[in-house]
């Protein structure tokens, strides 16, 4: 009685790592196509005037992705970064755009950004706000249809009321 019960055991801990090398393995391959996936340039936004690529650049734990981007034909961006935040209208498309590279800073608190409009006939990108400290941001409507610009960082919360060129 005590051998089939010391085989029991055994053949339930050979189970169990059998069962754990599997799930291993699967996870593995997993975040290996996924890491390939991140690695390629994918279609952001696409309009009949201009295509908007994006492509992973990195970021940071706890905080936002950040992306570089790209348009099809003739590229208007350089190798600048970008938050994976965008709004997008019935004629561009607003960006947050970094001042420099968020990833080898060490004191986050110093880097700023700015808002972009990229109107999509003119191909051309207008800054519509400097200066923002914030790395969370959301676009809402008042009344009138107005675009209002939620900053929100864990100490305080700002409202802007946004004018883009029409």
């Amino acid at each position: 009685m005590e051998t089939r019960t010391f085989l029991y055991i055994i053949l339930s801990v050979v189970a169990l790592i059998l069962i754990a090398q599997y799930f291993i393995y699967k996870t593995k391959d997993v975040i290996h196509s996924y890491s390939n996936e991140k690695n390629e340039w994918s279609e952001l936004i696409c309009k009949s005037e201009m295509k908007i690529l994006k492509k992973y650049a990195g970021e940071i734990p706890f905080g936002p992705i950040f992306i570089h981007l790209k348009t099809d034909v003739q590229n208007i961006f350089k190798k600048e970064f970008f938050s994976n935040w965008f709004y997008k209208t019935d004629k561009g498309v607003l960006f947050q755009k970094w001042n420099s590279n968020p990833l080898k800073k060490k004191n986050l608190q110093n880097i700023t950004s700015e808002l972009i409009y990229i109107d999509f006939m003119s191909r051309k990108e207008v800054v519509v706000l400097s200066d923002i400290k914030s790395f969370w941001l959301e676009i809402k409507k008042d009344e009138k249809n107005h675009l209002i610009l939620v900053m929100n960082n864990v100490t305080s919360k700002e409202e802007l009321k946004l004018s883009i060129p029409e």
